[in-house]
């Protein structure tokens, strides 16, 4: 099938159009992590009974650690809130604001999941898939699959596993005494590369600080319901 399609849809069509589209992640390409310089983080920001959803798309310079550009855009909330199906809620605001961005970027990291989806195709497969670059999920909670206890210090990490015989991700631990993050491939990168661009981007924090950078610009524009 081909990836642009309709975003007005009902659960039941969405969670087949997710099914489908699994199919055409790429988890085995080498991403060179180490060379990332310019990265895109977008997230989304709405209050609890709004009628309408504050999108950010920010580039960051991850060598100097400076967020070099950034748009945002307010949006009425046209998906439920279903679990499982984020990115028909969210994606069509990120991809606005993404737009009117100047600057170009190499991979992109979103605050979701990637592959540990269950369904296989997270908010950030279904990105990658649509810009047809190198996508990470870099999520809060688990979605899907077991693990291991993580150890109890900065770096830890260990293997997200479904079924006990396929890794969909690693769960990492970027500060001690906080919980750890759930990392998944989104399109175009393996997960080793996942996690290496990640060490790149933690600063001591629970949250690497681009998702943070866009999180905040979206939480301005929400507050101000300010377009730019």
């Amino acid at each position: 099938m081909s990836l642009m399609h309709r975003w007005d849809l009902s659960p039941a069509e969405a969670r087949e159009i997710q099914t489908n589209l699994a199919q055409q992640v790429d988890s085995t390409t080498p991403l060179d992590a180490l060379n990332i310089r310019r990265l895109l983080a977008v997230d989304v920001s709405m209050n609890r009974f709004a009628t309408w959803l504050a999108a950010a798309a920010v580039v960051c310079d991850i060598d100097d650690r400076i967020l070099v550009e950034s748009s945002t855009l307010i949006q009425p909330i046209r998906f439920p809130y279903v679990t499982g199906l984020l990115a028909f809620r969210e994606v069509p605001a990120l991809l606005k604001a993404i737009d009117r961005l100047s600057l170009d970027f190499d991979a992109i990291v979103v605050d979701g999941q990637g592959l540990a989806h269950p369904r296989g195709l997270g908010i950030a497969c279904h990105l990658g898939l649509w810009l047809d670059k190198p996508a990470i999920g870099l999520a809060k909670t688990k979605l899907t699959g077991t693990h291991a206890p993580v150890p109890n210090k900065s770096g830890a990490n260990v293997p997200l596993m479904l079924n006990d015989d396929h890794q969909i991700g690693v769960v990492y631990r970027t500060k001690a005494k906080t919980a750890p993050i759930f990392i998944s491939v989104g399109h175009k990168c393996r997960i080793s590369d996942a996690v290496a661009l990640v060490k790149r981007i933690t600063d001591n924090r629970r949250i690497p600080w681009p998702i943070r950078a866009a999180h905040d610009e979206a939480n301005a524009a929400r507050e101000g319901k300010r377009i730019t």
